[in-house]
């Protein structure tokens, strides 16, 4: 295997195939912060940085703002502390309790659903960094690795500023990736019945991951041979041939008749848009100067 693949392969977001696969769609960012006539924009700070009177003014801001717009976001002080949660971050990591994380770092809390912030909190720790000495906006991909599927989030991470340049904290806005599901949209407007449009209608079917993976590809019109090349890359020695006869198995797993009916049921089912666990590592990713500085749908 070439130095090459094995490079796209640890800067996956910095790849044209791996955005291919992933199809990603983008539209111009509409991220919104906390604001109001006493939060204010200083013409002397740089682009995407926000100003406040006090850190206690902004506190009372975010939970107003992201409370009320179910904004998934935390704020940190300059030692990586978390000091306010919104009650969207409390609902998608499963947190019954916030005293659970205020005044913890990542790297101290111990919520299981956020384990892999813990394990990750050195880097998180050196975003935190550079986004206090740059005094800019910058935004991340971070990957959470389930047992059979992998959650995607686009993180923007702002340095707020008292009026005197002060810092005050980091706000870290979230928000899910997800793949489109044109299907699912369909299905809602022509009110059709029976047809699965959540994961987890689909995940009781049993695969093992080899036949994820390469499920995953070939309903997102990948070759065979492509389909090789990819899973080489991810450490799974299948040749084409090889691809061919799981695409058999999997025919067998769906009842379906032909491989195109195997592309159009998993389509059906959802499986072109439940990433695989594993096809990206566990990790927070430095976007910020790629196409991913716009939203992603």
């Amino acid at each position: 295997m070439s130095i090459k693949i094995y490079t796209m392969l640890n800067y996956f977001v910095k790849n044209q195939l791996i955005r291919k696969i992933l199809k990603i769609d983008i539209i111009k960012s509409s991220t919104h912060f906390p604001s109001n006539r006493r939060l204010i924009m200083s013409s002397n700070l740089p682009d995407n940085t926000f100003a406040a009177i006090d850190i206690n003014e902004y506190l009372r801001s975010f939970r107003i703002i992201c409370n009320s717009n179910g904004h998934i976001a935390y704020l940190q002080d300059e030692n990586d502390i978390i000091i306010a949660i919104s009650d969207g971050f409390k609902q998608k990591f499963d947190i019954s309790d916030e005293e659970q994380i205020i005044n913890h770092t990542f790297e101290t809390q111990n919520i299981p659903s956020l384990v892999t912030y813990k394990n990750i909190a050195l880097s998180l720790s050196a975003q935190n960094k550079l986004v206090r000495e740059s005094m800019q906006k910058r935004i991340y991909m971070d990957a959470i690795n389930s047992e059979v599927t992998a959650d995607l989030f686009i993180v923007h991470k702002v340095p707020i500023f008292d009026s005197k340049h002060n810092f005050l904290c980091i706000h870290a806005q979230i928000r899910p990736y997800s793949f489109a599901r044109l299907f699912n949209i369909g299905v809602m407007i022509h009110g059709i019945k029976g047809f699965p449009t959540k994961k987890e209608d689909f995940m009781h079917i049993e695969l093992t991951h080899t036949q994820q993976m390469v499920l995953y590809l070939y309903v997102r019109n990948y070759s065979y041979k492509e389909v090789s090349i990819w899973l080489h890359c991810f450490g799974y020695k299948i040749s084409a041939a090889m691809v061919n006869k799981t695409l058999d198995q999997l025919k067998t797993i769906f009842n379906a008749r032909d491989k195109e009916a195997l592309r159009d049921m998993s389509q059906k089912l959802g499986y072109d848009t439940a990433l695989p666990a594993g096809f990206i590592r566990d990790g927070s990713y430095d976007i910020t100067d790629d196409v991913f500085d716009l939203w992603v749908i």
